[in-house]
């Protein structure tokens, strides 16, 4: 079956469940890793994560004929989006703009399937991702991020490294998800210990010596973010439009902006509030398309 045969496919309650777990799970993703980077430093950090993947999803590692190529891509590609991440999170204190900053993989992943994949969004579609973009942007004016635009410059260059990342894994149809996390782990890891050995000598003197609340952050991330979400988004860019899947991963970046004013003590501005208003619009914008939300919510709550 043709890839824009599975992309017609209904957008229906399991789809709607699993996208809430990757927002939920990436969102809280973003804290995580800045509480484990303290304790282990930003490339370490990334690198742990991306070997307990390997660890886990190793089994399943195998060649694809005719997509080989691609898996190895997608793999080196995560590599320098871990530790992109990380090295953001080291620069900025103010984690709910990294998040918003985040959210720039959204439109480049619209644009990249238009120019590759030969997707359309539709109208509605376009006009929430707009109203999403511009709840981001306002977001942005806020004078308590001036500092913080070195890590914001890496965190934009960390989204245009994921919009290519959901192309390359839609290129990936019929690909099992665990070989393909597998391909992430071990790509990923190739660039990432030699480079995390070479700048953070000590890194596994403090993966030995870490503090409990240290290693419960990295597990965290390592399982539910670096491992569940990135399936979630596998299982769903497999079966949909890049330009429908995309765009609902701002819904994580509320829910980094509400944890991170929770956990961390992150200020929560009026800015902040008005513009995480107008990109919640754009989000049901993006969703109102994808299936009528009546039947959505009967669905789910019969």
């Amino acid at each position: 079956m043709s890839a824009p045969t599975r992309a017609a496919a209904a957008f229906g309650a399991v789809d709607i469940a699993t996208s809430l777990v990757m927002s939920l799970l990436w969102g809280l993703n973003i804290i995580a890793v800045k509480i484990a980077l303290t304790g282990l430093g930003p490339l370490t950090t990334a690198t742990a994560r991306l070997l307990v993947v390997l660890l886990l999803c190793v089994a399943w590692l195998k060649p694809v004929r005719g997509s080989t190529g691609t898996l190895i891509l997608l793999g080196l590609n995560y590599g320098f989006i871990f530790a992109l991440v990380s090295l953001s999170l080291s620069l900025a204190e103010n984690v709910g703009a990294l998040a918003i900053a985040s959210q720039l993989s959204v439109p480049i992943a619209v644009i990249l399937g238009v120019l590759f994949l030969d997707e359309r969004p539709t109208a509605m579609q376009v006009a929430g991702i707009l109203l999403a973009l511009a709840g981001v942007s306002l977001m942005l004016f806020d004078p308590r991020i001036a500092d913080d635009l070195p890590g914001l410059a890496l965190m934009s260059l960390n989204a245009a490294l994921l919009a290519v990342a959901s192309l390359l894994q839609r290129r990936l149809g019929g690909v099992a998800v665990p070989n393909t996390l597998a391909w992430s782990g071990l790509m990923g890891s190739a660039i990432l210990v030699p480079l995390a050995l070479g700048v953070e000598p000590d890194g596994p003197v403090r993966l030995a010596h870490m503090r409990p609340g240290v290693a419960f952050a990295l597990a965290f991330s390592a399982l539910g973010s670096t491992l569940v979400a990135p399936a979630c988004m596998a299982w769903l860019l497999q079966r949909h439009h890049v330009s429908i899947i995309m765009p609902l991963s701002l819904a994580s970046t509320l829910v980094t902006v509400a944890a991170a004013h929770i956990l961390l003590g992150t200020p929560v501005t009026v800015l902040m509030i008005l513009g995480g208003g107008i990109s919640l619009v754009g989000f049901l914008f993006i969703m109102r398309p994808v299936a009528n939300l009546a039947k959505v919510t009967k669905a789910v709550m019969p």
